[in-house]
């Protein structure tokens, strides 16, 4: 996120513990960070988590708008709207993956 602006990097997709090639090759992206830029990377157990109204999944395009809404609080706070997000959405559903979100300031 700079200036309150989503800069997305797409992923290569492939599994951490699954059936990937032996030879995966990762595609090498470079990015040039400014100072208060803010990145975020995050497995994709918050966004399939099922829960809310209809027991639905998340889906990563909620979990990027949380971000974005909440870019200008401090870490600390972002990781309080995100953990209280998690619960109030999942509830009583039992969680479905292990859930990674890592946020750093520049």
């Amino acid at each position: 996120v700079r200036n309150n602006e989503l800069i997305e990097l797409k992923p290569d997709k492939t599994a951490i513990g699954g059936r990937t090639a032996f030879e995966f090759k990762f595609e090498e992206q470079l990015f040039q960070l400014h100072k208060n830029d803010l990145i975020y990377m995050f497995s994709d157990g918050f966004a399939d988590q099922f829960g809310g109204v209809n027991n639905k999944k998340y889906l990563t395009k909620r979990l990027k708008d949380l971000l974005l809404k909440n870019a200008m609080l401090t870490m600390v706070a972002q990781k309080e709207i995100l953990k209280n997000e998690f619960l109030e959405w999942k509830k009583e559903v039992n969680q479905l993956d292990d859930v990674l979100v890592t946020g750093i300031k520049i």
